[in-house]
């Protein structure tokens, strides 16, 4: 890529937002997307789906995008404080709780 080619993202409604019944397809070995998938440097996925996804997809998914060379962005929501958590603290729940357990699921996964 030079520095002038603009780097693509690929967002695509996933499974954490609801209805994404092919989402998972797109990462099959013969995906109906493969000319344009060459033009795409990101794929955005939702924290949920990063934590909560199902690890034999997930694990598909990661290989496709490290064979692909596609980096992973993943959407965390915006932060607010509440006396619950937030203040000092950089995270929906105490301690981190949320880097911690995306950075779990990331390596049980095969991402990292």
């Amino acid at each position: 890529m030079t520095l002038d080619a603009p780097e693509v993202w690929l967002s695509p409604n996933d499974p954490a937002h609801g209805d994404a019944a092919d989402f998972w397809d797109m990462f099959a070995p013969d995906a109906e997307w493969a000319v344009t998938e060459r033009h795409v440097q990101v794929v955005e996925i939702a924290q949920n789906l990063a934590t909560n996804g199902p690890p034999d997809k997930l694990k598909t998914f990661y290989a496709f995008l490290r064979q692909q060379h596609i980096k992973l962005a993943v959407s965390i929501g915006m932060l607010t404080w509440s006396d619950r958590c937030g203040m000092h603290i950089e995270g929906y729940g105490g301690g981190g709780a949320g880097r911690a357990d995306a950075g779990v699921a990331f390596r049980n996964t095969g991402r990292c």
